[in-house]
């Protein structure tokens, strides 16, 4: 009933999107590693191969079947579908806040509250580094937050409908993550006594989702499932509290006032608190479900994103309910202080990333100029040397590979995805090059990080290995060297920067 409301979702997204490529500009951001596995699948698929990594090799290694379609069309339309991934990432992101400033305004009744608590989401360090990824975390974000919400007003009206079960459904479909959405909405409307006939097309599209996997795949979970739910049950949880005592300490100015408001709030023993349920549960269900996967390796802290707007939303929500405007400047100044924050601790980490793959493609590119096709590279990042390449690709950590990924030895102090390898079967295998790290002009400066090259430790230290590949270092860029195991009966490979790109 108020004017012009219909304008605020379509508004805050052309903004938004204004906004984001402003950033994107400005910090000069791009698709990363894993955004390119997707890529690589989704072309693969539109050339009638399949979703398939190498063609012929049935392994379900990308995280989400929704995103990995979407990107399809990408495949279809243009050469190289890098921008595309990056365009479907950023309308996400701004669909996401158009839905979050759309909730808010009818939640507060305030269009000036609502559009800073928009601006003051999109300008989160993360929102706008994943948003460009590539990757489909802005997407699960969206339905996350959209289901939730959805959620949230069906259950207090005491019927979920067909529109909150397609989302969920939708949501499930993103990462197998959602399922723990759905259970929790379950739950919830078993409490309130909802007819459970919602739950039939969830259920129809999960199922679909499940017999399509094993009839193609051979399997009911994902490669990646056994590739990253390994390793010892005491240092994944070490490793999950780690990751987050590390990120609430990067939000800690946002959760310290957001427990503020909370104290606030039940001092003033309001009643209307059923409404805030479904989000304090998936906040505190989502905490517990990153200690028991152990975190994660990304910058940005990506599996904290998830809960950037729920905790955004419940604490606007909070302040504005409360009603004094000094808690409201206090939550605005809070989270542009734990942006900022954000900025400085993993702001280095992820532009490395970008960086760094980057460098990658163009090393894919050369690859497939100076391989003869079909010659097999081995790589633990192989997204965009594999995209690039359009080679086949050993994955060394078995994210795309069975062998590895379910087969292969655990070390359980790397990180997660990165504790999975298996040196005797690589060797087997016998790839012509084995790309190691990018690092400096002579041998001596090859630098493996811990914690994600133990597959490369390993081999390199196999006594085989010496008589099967000898070490060599190309210039990849002005001051950048690339160091790789070439097999010893191939000539040695030029400088990527004697070649055309």
């Amino acid at each position: 009933r108020q004017p012009g409301r219909r304008f605020v979702l379509p508004g805050t997204v052309v903004v938004c999107g204004l906004w984001l490529w402003l950033w994107q500009r400005v910090w000069s951001l791009g698709v990363v590693d894993d955004g390119y596995i997707f890529l690589r699948y989704a072309r693969n698929w539109a050339e009638g191969l399949g979703p398939v990594f190498n063609a012929g090799e049935r392994v379900e290694g990308f995280s989400s079947p929704l995103w990995t379609a979407l990107m399809v069309p990408g495949e279809l339309l243009f050469k190289d579908a890098t921008g595309y991934a990056m365009a479907g990432g950023m309308i996400s992101a701004c669909l996401m806040v158009g839905v979050f400033v759309a909730a808010l305004q009818r939640e507060t009744r305030s269009w000036r509250g609502a559009l800073l608590g928009g601006l003051v989401l999109a300008s989160c360090p993360g929102v706008v580094y994943w948003a460009c990824s590539g990757m489909d975390t802005s997407l699960f974000c969206l339905l996350l937050f959209a289901s939730l919400l959805a959620a949230e007003r069906d259950l207090a009206r005491g019927k979920i409908r067909t529109t909150t079960a397609e989302l969920l459904a939708l949501l499930c479909l993103t990462r197998m993550e959602g399922l723990m959405v759905l259970g929790l909405v379950a739950v919830l409307g078993f409490r309130r006594r909802c007819s459970p006939r919602w739950l039939a097309l969830p259920g129809l599209v999960i199922g679909a989702g499940l017999v399509a996997r094993r009839l193609f795949f051979g399997d009911w979970l994902p490669n990646t499932f056994y590739t990253k739910a390994t390793g010892n049950g005491w240092q994944s949880l070490v490793g999950g509290l780690r990751y987050i005592a590390d990120a609430a300490l990067v939000y800690a100015p946002l959760l310290g006032t957001l427990l503020l408001l909370a104290l606030v709030y039940a001092r003033q023993k309001r009643r209307d608190t059923a409404s805030l349920l479904p989000w304090v549960l998936f906040s505190c269900g989502w905490l517990l479900y990153l200690v028991s996967v152990g975190g994660d390796h990304f910058a940005m802290h990506r599996f904290w994103q998830p809960l950037i707007p729920c905790l955004a939303y419940l604490a606007s929500v909070l302040a504005f309910r409360v009603g004094k405007k000094a808690l409201l400047a206090l939550l605005v100044l809070a989270s542009l202080g734990s942006f900022a924050w954000e900025v400085g601790e993993e702001g280095p980490h992820a532009m490395v990333e970008v960086e760094n793959t980057r460098l990658w493609y163009d090393l894919g590119g050369w690859f497939g100029r100076n391989l003869p096709p079909n010659t097999l590279v081995a790589t633990i990042p192989i997204g965009a040397i594999g995209y690039g390449s359009r080679l086949p690709i050993l994955d060394l950590v078995g994210l795309t590979n069975v062998a590895i990924g379910r087969e292969g030895d655990v070390d359980s102090s790397q990180r997660p995805g990165h504790r999975r390898f298996n040196s005797s079967y690589v060797l087997r295998r016998k790839p012509a090059v084995v790309y190691l790290t990018l690092g400096g002009p002579r041998l001596g400066q090859l630098v493996l990080v811990d914690g994600y090259n133990k597959a490369l430790f390993d081999l390199l230290e196999r006594e085989e290995r010496y008589s099967q590949y000898r070490v060599e270092v190309n210039e990849c860029a002005p001051g950048r060297y690339v160091h790789l195991l070439v097999r010893v009966d191939l000539p040695s490979l030029p400088d990527l920067t004697d070649t055309d790109r």
